[in-house]
């Protein structure tokens, strides 16, 4: 898990794909986008918010890299 602040990454088994590890981005309770790798492929699912929300990038970009590291 990576936490700052509001923002949170956390690592966990998806049971629904045969317990695989998936990332999801959290603002506070909010998930905000789910990163799978089936097959390989990486993919980040963005959910839609009620207002646009800022990302703080280099915080961003280390979640990211902690996510291509652990979700294949």
């Amino acid at each position: 898990m990576l936490k700052n602040g509001e923002w949170e990454l956390i690592i966990a088994n998806d049971p629904n794909d045969d317990y695989n590890l998936v990332a999801e981005l959290n603002k506070g309770d909010e998930m905000l986008a789910y990163i799978t790798g089936k097959g390989g492929k990486r993919k980040i699912t963005w959910y839609k918010t009620s207002e646009d929300i800022d990302i703080p990038f280099d915080w961003f970009f280390e979640a990211m890299q902690i996510a291509k590291n652990r979700v294949s």
